[in-house]
């Protein structure tokens, strides 16, 4: 698989290459020998014949692929691979990832290892948004608050102005309120909302 690539709750079936900046949807089965290329996505509950190159943004098939040019693409994913380098400033680089479709606008203070997915909204306005070292944001959601390190976001979370501490999880389509602090080690439940 290569870099940056979002693959969420489907079937990959042996000997397929999915490639850079790819995404795969809920319930997609990808077929044996499957060549996805660099940028393609995979819609939800989506079906791919193996032994396809498949490219696009509604991945198609484009060509047949032989054993010998999957192999190619497996010798050529392995050379590339490794973790995104994103520069934050001019003077410090830091390993990090941040979806192309993700809008990170005003202060925003980030540590090692973080992971902002696609259709993400970081908004710090006035203030500064603070996230700590190997935190994961999943996707479509809106942050406006401070996040301690190993914190995971699910996907359609909503946080404003508050604060979540270390090693939290907050669940998909979960509402933090204004003022609210989620405490160290703290599993906010799908759908959850606070006052």
């Amino acid at each position: 698989m290569g870099e940056v690539a979002l693959i969420n709750a489907c079937t990959v079936d042996d000997c397929s290459v999915i490639g850079s900046r790819v995404v795969v949807l809920d319930g997609s089965r990808i077929g044996p020998g499957t060549v996805l290329a660099t940028g393609s996505v995979l819609y939800t509950h989506s079906m791919l014949e193996g032994g396809w190159l498949h490219s696009r943004s509604a991945a198609r098939p484009a060509a047949g692929v032989t054993s010998g040019e999957l192999a190619n693409w497996r010798r050529k994913l392995r050379a590339s691979s490794g973790f995104c380098a994103a520069e934050i400033s001019a003077k410090v680089v830091l390993r990090c990832f941040v979806a192309p479709s993700a809008s990170v606008s005003g202060k925003v203070i980030v540590g090692e290892d973080i992971s902002i997915w696609y259709g993400w909204r970081l908004d710090a306005g006035n203030n500064a948004i603070r996230i700590g070292a190997s935190t994961n944001f999943q996707d479509t959601s809106v942050l406006r608050c401070e996040g301690g390190e190993d914190v995971t976001i699910g996907q359609n979370v909503t946080l404003t102005h508050c604060k979540v501490a270390p090693r939290c999880l907050v669940g998909i389509g979960a509402r933090i309120a204004r003022g609210a602090e989620v405490e160290t080690d703290v599993l906010v439940a799908a759908g959850a909302e606070t006052e």
